[in-house]
C-alpha cells in the first residue's frame, strides 16, 4: 500500500511570483513572506513598536516606491498608510495564503 501524500501547501513557493492587486502588479519572492525576521517585524508592528515602512520595503524591495506612487491619492497627493497596509495584506493573501 502506498504511503499517503503529505500536504505541501505550507511550503513557500520557489522563485519570484507575480501578483496583481487592485490593478497594481508586483513581482516578489514569496519566500520573503516566510522569513522569521519579517514575522518579528510584523509582531513588533502589532505591538505598536515599529511603523510599517521597514516591512513594506523588505517585502516589495525595488518596487516599493512604484507601489507607493500607484496608491497615492490623486486629489491630496498623499499616500494613505491604510491603503498601503491593505495592499500588503492582499499581496500576502495572494502569494502566501496559509501564512
Amino acid at each position: 500500500m502506498a504511503a499517503a501524500k503529505q500536504p505541501q501547501d505550507h511550503k513557500p513557493k520557489k522563485g519570484r511570483q507575480t501578483a496583481t492587486i487592485d490593478g497594481i502588479t508586483v513581482h516578489l519572492d514569496p519566500a520573503v513572506l516566510h522569513d522569521a525576521d519579517l514575522m518579528d517585524d510584523l509582531y513588533d508592528l502589532q505591538q505598536g513598536e515599529i511603523l510599517p515602512t521597514p516591512i513594506l520595503r523588505k517585502v516589495f524591495g525595488s518596487e516599493y516606491k512604484t507601489v507607493k506612487e500607484k496608491l497615492r491619492d490623486p486629489d491630496t497627493g498623499l499616500v494613505p498608510v491604510e491603503r498601503l497596509v491593505d495592499f500588503f495584506a492582499k499581496v500576502m493573501t495572494e502569494l502566501a495564503p496559509n501564512s
